[in-house]
């Protein structure tokens, strides 16, 4: 992996020492080889992934002092890795583990700049993570049942070494299955809001009588916790956030309330309550026979109110890739920009790659000039491996146009005004210039595409075959029809962030 120049100089060594001369992490069996890890036939080349083992839900995205960190679900506890550029990841020792309130489930984490929880030490302001203490199986079974609770970490390093608060839990059983507390400072309120999934029952404590939604919490000191508003609709993961709302009136801006699933309401927020003013929003559009965009959550506390997100990209057969002998298993999206912007239906939360991206591309492949689609076109002279590619098509008369990427088609129907990707219908509008423009983020188990500058997206894990390298445009025109146009086609290199 590529060092960070940011990082302190002790977690570089601990870095060199975990993972080898290259960098590379292999705690069960010590140094590893970079090239023997890093350029398997499935392992995704710009998408962040773990050394080995299990990854799941996105934690504790966290930015500071130049470190962006990212935590994630693993050997039940919080795995963790650091970046400068949100690219090249350093994979660090794991920071929170499982203890007698159970594994340390999902959460979130945030800067505490004016030391409200009080447990600063040194000139560096606290950095604190809050997370679910959810009851191992085993004690269940042992002691009876056990509550999820809500608890805090907190470290005085700039995010390398954690302490669990010594008075946990800051928020005790509060329903069955509470969990995910998603804490963020309100500034016009001067309190820290905690949203949480939480259940509801009424007189009888059953099934039938459960409500699943999500609560808000309030604090002062972060310690003690009170309930403003239960909302009966099931958010998961949840993240809260305020933007700018490009295009609308000066000074306009909104709050976006997002799901674990990538699907989000547009609204208001006072403080203690979230008031939607839109309905349930699609996010992503990926995934075969189940979600492949899983647990999104945003960095906390960017440098100009920036607001990037990353999900757990998820295959839902959790044996498929040691079967494909990968060591590690699944992958998260790669980071993007996420902007709420004016549209004529009202504003919609576009999503699209982060700039940083650039630093890796490599050579490119341009087409010249438009050109019409043939029908049984052939493979383009192409050799697909990571790539960002880029395709403007106009589709005028007909009946589908699109491409077929390394085995995987993305088609678009203009009489339905959808893109087919590997059976999902996406809803796709096509520009005033009657132009379907399409980028797309190809990698070695993973393909990612956004439409229209990124109103709609759409993510899959995938395992192409490795024979077939090959870009095709696809193209059904009926009789007499007008061709559709290949106005233009960028294919390009991203080179390997390990």
């Amino acid at each position: 992996m590529s060092s960070l120049k940011l990082l302190p100089l002790w977690a570089l060594a601990l870095g060199g020492f975990l993972f080898g001369g290259t960098g590379n992490i292999n705690p069960a069996k010590g140094p590893v080889d970079s090239a023997a890890l890093y350029d398997l036939q499935y392992r995704p080349q710009f998408h962040f992934s773990a050394a080995r083992q299990w990854l799941n839900d996105p934690n504790g995205l966290v930015y500071f002092d130049g470190t962006y960190h990212l935590f994630y679900q693993s050997n039940a506890g919080w795995c963790h890795a650091a970046s400068s550029d949100l690219l090249h990841w350093v994979q660090l020792p794991q920071a929170l583990f499982e203890d007698e309130l159970g594994q340390c489930y999902s959460g979130t984490a945030a800067v505490d700049w004016n030391n409200t929880a009080q447990l600063q030490k040194g000139q560096l302001p606290t950095l604190l993570a809050f997370y679910t203490g959810w009851p191992n199986k085993k004690d269940v079974e042992k002691n009876g049942e056990k509550n999820a609770t809500q608890c805090m970490a907190y470290s005085n390093d700039g995010g390398f070494n954690w302490t669990k608060y010594e008075h946990n839990p800051i928020l005790p059983f509060w329903g069955t299955g509470s969990r995910d507390p998603k804490v963020f400072y309100h500034a016009p309120s001067e309190h820290w809001v905690m949203i949480l999934f939480t259940t509801k029952h009424g007189n009888n404590v059953n099934e039938q009588n459960k409500v699943n939604g999500f609560s808000t919490f309030i604090s002062k000191d972060l310690k003690n916790w009170e309930e403003t508003d239960f909302t009966p609709d099931r958010f998961e993961c949840a993240d809260l956030f305020e933007l700018p709302v490009q295009g609308g009136e000066p000074g306009m801006k909104k709050w976006v309330m997002v799901d674990g699933n990538g699907t989000y309401f547009i609204g208001t927020f006072d403080g203690k309550k979230f008031t939607p003013e839109t309905e349930r929003h699609r996010g992503d559009w990926g995934g075969v026979l189940r979600q492949h965009f899983m647990a999104t959550q945003t960095w906390s506390d960017m440098p100009q109110g920036r607001r990037v997100q990353v999900a757990w990209m998820r295959h839902f057969d959790r044996k498929i890739f040691p079967q494909k002998g990968m060591p590690f298993n699944q992958l998260m999206t790669f980071p993007v920009d996420l902007t709420l912007r004016m549209t004529p239906q009202g504003p919609r939360l576009f999503s699209w790659p982060i700039p940083e991206i650039k630093k890796l591309h490599g050579q490119s492949w341009s087409t010249e000039g438009a050109q019409q689609m043939q029908q049984d076109a052939r493979p383009l002279d192409t050799r697909l491996d990571a790539n960002d590619i880029f395709i403007e098509i106009q589709p005028r008369g007909a009946a589908k146009a699109g491409v077929e990427i390394r085995g995987e088609k993305i088609v678009y129907d203009p009489q339905k005004q959808e893109l087919d990707l590997w059976g999902k219908k996406m809803p796709v509008t096509l520009d005033e210039d009657g132009v379907l423009r399409l980028r797309v983020l190809l990698d070695r188990c993973g393909i990612e595409v956004f439409a229209q500058q990124g109103r709609e997206r759409a993510s899959l894990v995938f395992f192409p075959d490795d024979a077939n390298r090959s870009l095709t445009l696809i193209a059904e025109t009926p009789k007499d029809a007008d061709a559709p146009i290949l106005r233009s086609l960028n294919i390009i290199e991203v080179r390997s962030i390990w």
